[in-house]
């Protein structure tokens, strides 16, 4: 898979993560990348994660 195909959902759940805890307002796009990477690094764990679990079917 190429790096654009990963980092995609990845930005996205970053997103998703950050706009959930409220940030007064400020879209994610004007956030610097000081303060986007903590949520970026959430969402590579929380993905991480993810594919980790065994399937349980």
């Amino acid at each position: 898979m190429a790096q654009s195909d990963t980092s995609r959902p990845v930005e996205e759940l970053a997103q998703s993560l950050y706009e959930a805890s409220d940030p007064g307002g400020i879209p994610w796009a004007k956030r610097t990348r000081i303060v986007r990477e903590p949520w970026l690094e959430a969402a590579r764990l929380q993905i991480a994660a993810t594919d980790d679990t065994p399937n349980k079917s």
